[in-house]
């Protein structure tokens, strides 16, 4: 029974290795470029083990996605705000946040979903129902009669998401902007937005 455990440890630590280091490789060389091999002998394992846990390389691509969406989809880590525009804002700043601290990751999904269309399309199915959680608090402020009753608010929460992943990848992943100019726009789409959706 204890072995049990142990191996089953084991093997959890062997695929964050190999997720770890696919992320590294592929933003590095690019998703045709690697090999399973090299993905391997980065994560100091047998290649087989890429088979046997992922079935494979497009496998191992897709657990990053879905890793991805797992944290694009997760509670919102910051308290409700006073205000629509204030909790825009702070979407805004979390999800640029969240592409810069995860920079390898989206330049990886961001190439990959410019090449690969099923790829894009699996990414494009993320937002397809809003993002729960802002719907969620955007839901508080139209029952205290902030935003109007007749709002889209799993469309504005995925307008939102938009402007935000863009912001990110422009600033962090194309240095297109500054994060002072980019956190200046999301101010001022918070308030256009805000603004647009009030009763």
């Amino acid at each position: 029974m204890k072995e049990e455990k142990k191996r089953h440890y084991n093997s959890n630590e062997t695929k964050q290795c190999l997720i770890q280091a696919a992320i590294d490789l592929f933003s590095k060389t690019g998703y045709d470029a690697t090999t399973t091999k090299e993905i391997a002998k980065k994560a100091g394992v047998n290649e087989s083990l890429i088979k046997r846990y992922f079935e494979g390389k497009v496998g191992l691509f897709n657990t990053v996605v879905e890793a991805c969406k797992s944290k694009l989809m997760a509670d919102l880590p910051y308290p409700p705000t006073e205000s629509v525009e204030e909790e825009l804002q702070a979407f805004f700043k979390f999800r640029m946040d969240l592409v810069k601290k995860e920079k390898k990751v989206y330049r990886v999904i961001f190439l990959r979903g410019l090449l690969d269309k099923q790829c894009a399309l699996h990414m494009q199915n993320v937002n397809q129902n809003g993002v729960p959680h802002l719907v969620d608090r955007l839901a508080l402020f139209q029952k205290k009669g902030q935003i109007a009753t007749d709002a889209d608010l799993p469309r504005i929460s995925i307008i939102t998401m938009g402007i935000a992943f863009s912001l990110g990848v422009w600033t962090h992943l194309l240095g297109k902007y500054d994060e002072a100019s980019a956190t200046a726009i999301a101010d001022l789409a918070s308030k256009i937005v805000s603004k647009g959706i009030r009763p």
